[in-house]
């Protein structure tokens, strides 16, 4: 994945507060590669994969996070599947959670990583922000391939 890629992610604060509205956050998604959502974000805007696919045609994947249960992928070129969410701990705030998830999912698209490993480096990452209370500062990338989160041996 070389060039522009744009990801939406509704769950923004000021979408969340202005724009929960399925027409509002596809005129978004008309210019999007990468849809990540929630499986609240999910329902509450009545999406559905294969339809967002068939009406948008730059949207490349499909993210739908889903808390305890991992991440489920959609992708373009057929790709569907489950991921775990990588973790035994308990949750102790969310806080910054999807965002882990976003910022570990991007940098292994953009190293050109397979679907599966950035979904399981997005979810690791996922599970240490939820470990932590409020805001954190995620590990430097060196931290990140310490831990397993990020995978940088190509």
């Amino acid at each position: 994945m070389r060039g522009q890629t744009i990801d939406c992610c509704p769950s923004d604060a000021a979408c969340v507060r202005d724009y929960r509205d399925a027409e509002i956050v596809g005129k978004g998604l008309a210019n999007a590669d990468i849809l990540k959502v929630n499986d609240e974000e999910m329902n509450r805007l009545g999406f559905v994969p294969d339809d967002l696919l068939a009406r948008f045609p730059r949207l490349k994947i499909i993210v739908e996070t889903r808390g305890a249960l991992g991440c489920r992928i959609v992708s373009r070129k057929g790709e569907r599947f489950d991921s775990p969410a990588f973790t035994d701990e308990p949750v102790v705030d969310t806080v910054g959670a999807g965002d882990s998830f976003s910022a570990a999912f991007l940098a292994s698209l953009l190293r050109e990583e397979s679907l599966e490993s950035a979904a399981e480096a997005a979810s690791r990452l996922r599970a240490i922000a939820a470990r932590r209370v409020g805001d954190w500062q995620a590990p430097d990338i060196a931290g990140l391939i310490t831990h397993g989160i990020l995978n940088f041996s190509k």
